[in-house]
């Protein structure tokens, strides 16, 4: 087989050449890598982040992994307010010549003070900050795509992908996220129903394992810092043994971007309604390796 042959199929199937890609929550150790993924495959990509600061970042992270004119700005937008949701619908109307043919929620992430630990009880969590951690995690996330779905019933292909979780599947301190990610898994499983019938449009989900970052903010952060629920975790991945001589890899945010990217591909064409998990066996190892 000729290597033009497979250069030839390569560019054809997982090419995102003339794709318009907004991603929501276009920063962090995950965002970070898919937004300049999507761009090297050829998107044009749109970031949105919640400050101006994080825009530019964004911005210039695209135009550093591909070419200026694959990202014709960004847009200041916060998932915990609707004025500002709407308005930033509105300001991608102006940047992007046409609507965007897809769109990634990334947006969201764990509240520190909702973590539920041994030493303290869930009838201690604040309601306010439940209320907004649900914004940002959920509500936010569904008018998000509500407004954009007024935008794109026309356009042919359109695709989203949905970052979720595999919180639902065992983690037991953190039951708000919990419950979050798994009425997110259902919007995208009712998107795939009903927008596929009426506009032949794709939703997909893609829930992350455990990711490595260097930010102590981010969610996966606090399990590095308990050495008994750090090994209980390391112990259920089962995949570990393959990466490392210490049996104790996360996933990287570019694992996580390659398969973001992936689902915008032609190859994925025929893919809607499901969540890809993404997590080296995380979720199905019950028992754990040390019991195998």
């Amino acid at each position: 087989m000729s290597s033009s042959f497979i250069q030839s199929y390569l560019a054809e199937t997982f090419s995102l050449a003339g794709q318009r890609i907004v991603v929501v929550g276009g920063g962090g150790t995950i965002g970070d890598e898919i937004i300049k993924r999507l761009a090297r495959a050829g998107a044009v990509v749109v970031p949105t982040r919640t400050s101006a600061e994080g825009v530019e970042k964004s911005v210039s992270l695209i135009h550093q992994a591909a070419e200026p004119r694959s990202c014709p700005g960004g847009v200041v937008m916060d998932m915990c307010d609707q004025g500002s949701i709407d308005a930033g619908i509105d300001q991608l109307a102006q940047l992007m010549e046409e609507p965007p043919t897809g769109v990634v929620i990334n947006a969201g992430g764990h509240d520190p003070n909702l973590i539920i630990g041994p030493d303290k009880h869930f009838s201690d969590t604040d309601p306010e900050r439940v209320a907004t951690f649900f914004q940002r995690n959920l509500f936010g996330q569904e008018h998000v795509l509500r407004r954009l779905s007024e935008r794109t019933q026309s356009t042919p292909g359109f695709a989203g992908v949905v970052i979720c979780s595999v919180a639902p599947t065992g983690l037991s301190r953190v039951p708000h996220y919990r419950m979050a990610k798994v009425a997110v898994e259902e919007l995208v499983r009712f998107l795939a129903l009903d927008h596929g019938n009426k506009y032949g449009h794709r939703f997909l989900g893609i829930a992350p394992g455990f990711v490595t970052s260097g930010n102590p903010n981010e969610q996966n952060a606090f399990a590095t810092k308990d050495p008994v629920r750090y090994g209980a975790i390391v112990d259920h991945i089962a995949l570990n043994r393959q990466f490392t001589p210490t049996h104790d890899r996360w996933a990287t945010g570019a694992e996580i971007a390659d398969v973001v990217t992936f689902a915008f591909s032609k190859a994925a064409r025929y893919m809607t309604g499901t969540t890809i998990t993404v997590d080296a066996g995380f979720s199905v190892n019950k028992l754990g390796n040390s019991a195998l």
